[in-house]
């Protein structure tokens, strides 16, 4: 990675350590660094440039973590159809060209 780069980590805990070592790397080459994540204060903030939160609760009565993951799609949801409007040219024809190679696996 390099400067111009951008890395975008999500962790609901913020203490993945795979994931704050990653960013540090990231950070130390001029990246820009981007987390998702449910906890405030949690480690992942600190090697953080953007801190973008998803905070949602989690139900007793289900084995894993929908809510949370629900939040963070939403988010990413945001952040790539404002990619994609603000090059719009670009994406279009990345669009039709991928329409249009998944064509011939329809049947």
């Amino acid at each position: 990675m390099q400067k111009g780069d951008i890395i975008v980590a999500i962790s609901n805990s913020g203490r993945s350590l795979d994931l704050i070592e990653n960013l540090k790397i990231a950070q130390n080459a001029g990246a820009t660094t981007i987390c998702i994540t449910g906890g405030y204060n949690s480690p992942i903030t600190k090697v953080s440039d953007i801190v973008l939160m998803a905070v949602s609760k989690e139900q007793m009565y289900k084995p894993e973590p929908m809510s949370s993951r629900i939040a963070q799609l939403s988010i990413i949801d945001v952040l790539s159809i404002g990619l994609a409007m603000f090059h719009k040219n670009k994406i279009l024809d990345n669009l039709q060209k991928t329409r249009s190679a998944l064509q011939s696996r329809k049947p």
